[in-house]
């Protein structure tokens, strides 16, 4: 078993302090990726871009991508044209070192370390947050580069709310989307689909060989949804899930060459306002990423991944800031196949105890931050 300890400080001091009222103000929004707790951007510490919906909205046609890459401090990588891989990188760091979170849960490939992102569509999601700057003592040794947390669509209010768009375009693409949201009593709930098709184009201008010379077509179908339930007054239990389906053409000796990419992720999750100044939070969360890859039949290979967390979250609020007590469990297996049979088998475990303190003065805020891992 090994052990490992990681200290985060973070101190940020006032930077314009007299900067007029309005722009203070249009910077107040709140985000949970920087400490785990829901913070104020006007005193997080930690260097965070938050893209809302109106952003995104904006980007039609484009992909996840497309729109991190816009971001500062974000580098992507692409391997080719549409539905192909697709990795980020924050500020110089490998992409491997790079922790994605979709409403809370973890997707990434144990094998690659790297995350689908030319899977998840637009379309279902309404909130990112890119945090650019080491991570490892709130989120684990792979949060070195930083953290990306989507957040899937969610209903506002208490109306029900139906929407959809298709579209069509060259290269015989065409995609489409449709999703409500609705609340009963005390319960909201909604879901969320999301297709794109397209023949695409040949990958090589000139190809030697005539296999080479067919279309490269790419496929998504993916969908969300989502179940809140108010207990009590403080008291909520929700319940949400996401699952993207990606198949991609390639030029690869053969006209049936390709690769599907499947995620998955689901979780539930307890609140409880337990004290006016004591709130915890119980989530327990599953991650699947499988990929398949067909380069020459019946030769093909096969990658699976799935990541079970237990997070386990106390917050305290003090008179100038909060104190978070947390406990994590991650445990990460990983099966490889060759044409059917398994040549590799792999499992690891990791307990993880947290403690944290955000705290806030006039201008003045603080960061701190110890975890202790004890991996086997």
């Amino acid at each position: 078993m090994k052990k490992r300890a990681v200290l985060g400080l973070i101190i940020a001091l006032p930077i314009n302090a007299y900067a007029a009222d309005d722009t203070i103000t249009a910077l107040d929004e709140i985000v949970v990726t920087s400490s785990r707790t829901p913070q104020s951007t006007k005193t997080v510490t930690g260097d965070i871009t938050v893209i809302d919906s109106e952003e995104i909205n904006r980007l039609q046609g484009g992909s996840l991508a497309d729109l991190l890459r816009l971001q500062p401090g974000v580098q992507t990588f692409t391997n080719g044209g549409m539905g192909t891989n697709s990795n980020i990188a924050l500020r110089g760091t490998n992409d491997n070192q790079l922790i994605v979170l979709v409403d809370g849960v973890r997707i990434n490939s144990v094998t690659t370390g790297t995350t689908a992102f030319e899977n998840i569509p637009l379309a279902l999601i309404e909130r990112i947050e890119i945090l650019r700057s080491p991570a490892s003592s709130l989120y684990g040794s792979d949060a070195i580069g930083g953290v990306v947390q989507i957040f899937t669509k969610r209903g506002k209010g208490n109306k029900t709310h139906i929407y959809g768009s298709a579209g069509a375009g060259s290269y015989d693409s065409y995609s489409g989307n449709a999703g409500f949201d609705t609340t009963y009593q005390a319960l909201k709930f909604g879901a969320q689909i999301s297709n794109y098709d397209t023949r695409g184009i040949s990958a090589l201008k000139h190809a030697p060989r005539v296999t080479d010379q067919d279309r490269d077509g790419y496929n998504n179908f993916s969908g969300s949804t989502y179940a809140d339930l108010e207990l009590a007054p403080g008291h909520s239990i929700g319940l949400h899930y996401l699952e993207s389906k990606g198949q991609n053409q390639y030029d690869g000796g053969s006209r049936f060459s390709h690769s599907e990419r499947h995620q998955q992720g689901y979780g539930i999750g307890l609140k409880n306002a337990l004290t006016e100044h004591w709130n915890s939070k119980l989530e327990y969360s599953v991650g699947l990423d499988s990929l398949f890859n067909v380069s020459n039949p019946p030769s093909n290979t096969d990658f699976e991944t799935e990541q079970r967390q237990l997070s386990w979250q106390h917050d305290y609020s003090l008179p100038y800031g909060m104190l978070t007590i947390a406990y994590d469990r991650l445990e990460q297996d990983v099966v490889t196949k060759s044409n059917g049979k398994t040549t590799l088998d792999r499992s690891r475990n990791n307990d993880a105890f947290i403690v944290g303190y955000t705290g806030n003065y006039e201008a003045h805020s603080a960061q701190l931050s110890l975890r202790e891992d004890h991996n086997r």
